[in-house]
């Protein structure tokens, strides 16, 4: 394997363990008590469409993917 070969795969890896902590980190979040203007922002940083009279539920629900 050539290096340019083996610093590709390193860099694949790394991007998909980050991805992976990423999504643990997001579990672990309790979106309950977030104020519906965060949950937007978080919506907002995601480019995720939501109705500007969604509730607190969906936009919980939008945030975990569900």
């Amino acid at each position: 394997m050539s290096v340019t070969a083996f610093n590709l795969m390193r860099r694949k890896q790394k991007a998909l363990q980050d991805k992976v902590n990423i999504e643990l980190v997001e579990e672990i979040i309790d979106y309950e008590n977030m104020t519906n203007e965060k949950l937007r922002k978080m919506l907002d940083d995601k480019n995720i469409k939501y109705s500007p009279r969604a509730t607190k539920k969906e936009l919980i629900e939008l945030v975990e993917g569900t």
